[in-house]
């Protein structure tokens, strides 16, 4: 399985996005191609080789015919581009075409205009409805914030040319990037203060930090906004999961410049891509032990039973050699984390032991499925079980075959051969 993480440890914004993705190896034609595709005069995305902090990394800029896509001069990315939103009210333009609107710089962007653009442009039909997903994302964000509808909101600059360069470029070099599944690390916020046009607020703003609801993030000493809103937006749209990298076998990095030094860390987005071993379940056990060398073995018999009665997953004894020679018996009990209150008194009650272990273990399973088959003996049921995409294991439940041999009065060995050749057969087929 083919991985992207995203290390957020100067934080995350759409230009820095589009320089990892360049700088891993997406060509930059790929931005190119979906940025023209939009039909919007004058739009396109230019890179170049730049040093972050003693680090060689990829700055993708947004051109907008006889200007570039600038940053907020107090911010350190392009993409900290203000993101806030004012109701209808407050902004009542007259309705346009929306491609002429958005180049005709009134400063405002509503969502409808932006979602027009979006579903005028040649972009594939995924595309063009992920794009549109993270926009009404941000426009769900600042509405939330300001105490209005999504359609309602006006926004600074979110939908003008260069933002929508950053999303559509984003979803269109993930797409070519080629990854099964998309992580990040926790977002790194900085701190301080930021300028807006409601005021002097705190970092991380309020739209940002809507749109982080769910998501791990922390603070750092660096005064200035890391995440932007249009940077939390996309994450928060194609990242599965938030946390440490996962085990990899990484084939590609890259590194997405943002504009300006920051002091004491490199002013990077890096990009891990690599590839993951099939995935399997997971989750955790607890583990309940215990050496008992002086029981009677029939009273194994009943503890057994109530342990399963009480939600026991598995029990097994195991023979063992103790101290002084004497042989003795391990009782494990394999159970849901957070049943060993309930399962810990059967065990002290029903056995001879003065103690017992316990334990939390994690434990990856198959993804499990039962399906019928049918065979010349009648129906049974087969336990599948699948690495991935791939079936790695066949099982005929037992006591089916038992049952339908006895039925049939043969051995039950013929009726498990018989299920599992029904079984491979059906999987062969792709049924």
């Amino acid at each position: 399985m083919r991985v992207a993480y995203f290390d957020c440890f100067s934080g995350v914004a759409g230009d820095m996005i589009l320089g990892a993705l360049v700088d891993a190896g997406v060509p930059l034609t790929v931005l190119k191609e979906a940025v023209a595709s939009l039909g919007l005069p004058g739009l396109e995305v230019a890179a170049e080789k730049v040093m972050r902090g003693g680090f060689a990394a990829t700055r993708v800029e947004v051109l907008t015919g006889d200007r570039s896509g600038g940053a907020d001069p107090g911010l350190p990315h392009p993409g900290s581009r203000r993101q806030h939103a004012h109701g209808q009210a407050a902004h009542r333009a007259a309705a346009r075409g929306a491609a002429q609107a958005l180049a005709g710089g009134h400063g405002h962007r509503s969502l409808p205009e932006i979602l027009e653009v979006l579903r005028r442009s040649r972009l594939p039909a995924p595309t063009r409805e992920q794009a549109a997903a993270i926009f009404n994302r941000l426009a769900a964000a600042e509405a939330a914030v300001h105490g209005t509808t999504p359609e309602a909101v006006h926004f600074h600059e979110v939908g003008a040319l260069d933002a929508i360069a950053d999303v559509v470029g984003a979803v269109s070099g993930l797409a070519a990037l080629g990854a099964d599944r998309i992580e990040a690390s926790p977002l790194n916020l900085g701190g301080g203060s930021v300028a807006t046009a409601h005021g002097t607020l705190p970092v991380p703003a309020p739209g940002t930090l809507e749109l982080l609801k769910g998501i791990p993030c922390y603070g750092s000493g660096v005064e200035a906004e890391l995440t932007t809103p249009t940077g939390a937006a996309i994450l928060a749209a194609v990242a599965a999961a938030f946390g440490p990298p996962p085990l990899l076998r990484v084939q590609a990095v890259g590194y997405g410049a943002g504009t300006r030094e920051l002091p004491g860390q490199p002013n990077c987005l890096r990009l891990i891509v690599g590839e993951a071993p099939d995935p399997a379940a997971s989750d955790e056990v607890a583990v309940l032990e215990a050496n008992i060398d002086d029981m009677s073995p029939q009273l194994f018999e009943p503890l057994m039973e109530d342990l399963f009665a009480a939600g026991a997953l598995d029990v097994y004894l195991t023979p063992i050699i103790m101290k002084k020679s004497r042989p003795a018996t391990v009782l494990t009990v394999l159970a849901e984390a957070g049943a060993e209150g309930r399962l810990a008194p059967l065990i002290l009650k029903g056995s001879t032991t003065f103690g017992l272990r316990v334990a939390r273990r994690g434990r990856l399973k198959l993804t499990r499925e039962t399906r019928t088959v049918e065979t010349r003996y009648g129906p049974v049921a087969v336990k599948v079980g699948r690495l991935g995409e791939r079936t790695v294991q066949v099982s005929p439940e037992f006591e089916d075959c038992r049952r339908i041999a006895a039925a049939a009065a043969v051995p039950v060995r013929a009726v498990l051969e018989a299920a599992r050749e029904a079984a491979r057969g059906m999987l062969e087929g792709g049924g």
